[in-house]
């Protein structure tokens, strides 16, 4: 299964999701031009600080970043356009 997250075209954002019966809390925050997530859940808590965000690179936990449109690494401006937050159980 797959589901792509309701990201904006935001530099900095928190919101929370539940996936698979796992409730996330993603912060996403863009610095020098890149930007960065941070996950963490109830069960695990904090699982991921501050990771650059790159193409098709796998984030953990099932997250991973994708440029519909190419292959460049994700921009603020475009998130949720051009740029997805997708999480798979397929991993």
């Amino acid at each position: 299964m797959q589901y792509e997250l309701p990201v904006a075209a935001l530099p900095n954002q928190f919101f929370t999701t539940a996936l698979n019966g796992e409730t996330w809390e993603i912060t996403i925050n863009d610095r020098l031009g890149k930007l960065y997530i941070s996950l963490s859940n109830r069960t695990d808590g904090l699982v991921l600080a501050n990771r650059v965000c790159l193409d098709r690179t796998y984030l953990g936990h099932g997250f991973v970043f994708v440029d519909i449109e190419g292959n460049s690494d994700p921009t603020y401006d475009l998130l949720g356009t051009r740029y997805l937050l997708i999480w798979t159980d397929e991993v």
